[in-house]
């Protein structure tokens, strides 16, 4: 992908700019998964990516972001599995989408935003702790 980015012509012709890589529920460090081995391989393999790019771009003005969201309220999310997940946070709570999505653009549009190059980011309301 940054191969094909890069001979696309984006690498001269562009200013900088960040790329937002989206990892899932728990992929933000390595440890073994019961079930969806292959999804769960392919959103930690994500982090790798996300610092390679991040060290590989970071002269050019390309910032790399890699967000691992926790359970997100979504209309999907039944009642059930919403009680369920709660429990699970330490905030007790989940996290609507209007307020990740916000979090996400707060620091993908920040000025200081080549500080978090690289980083894997969890906003999950402490689901992991």
């Amino acid at each position: 992908m940054a191969d094909r980015w890069s001979k696309s012509g984006h690498e001269t012709n562009s200013a900088g700019g960040v790329i937002v890589l989206f990892g899932g529920t728990k992929t933000d460090t390595i440890r073994g998964f019961k079930t969806n081995a292959v999804y769960a391989s392919a959103k930690t393999g994500l982090a790798v990516f996300a610092k390679s790019l991040a060290r590989e771009y970071a002269g050019k003005g390309v910032s790399v972001i890699h967000v691992c969201p926790g359970f997100i309220e979504t209309e999907y999310c039944t009642e059930k599995q919403k009680t369920a997940w709660e429990k699970l946070t330490a905030s007790g709570k989940l996290t609507s989408t209007a307020r990740f999505a916000q979090m996400v653009c707060d620091m993908a549009l920040s000025p200081g935003v080549s500080l978090l190059s690289g980083s894997v980011i969890t906003l999950d309301e402490g689901l992991i702790l």
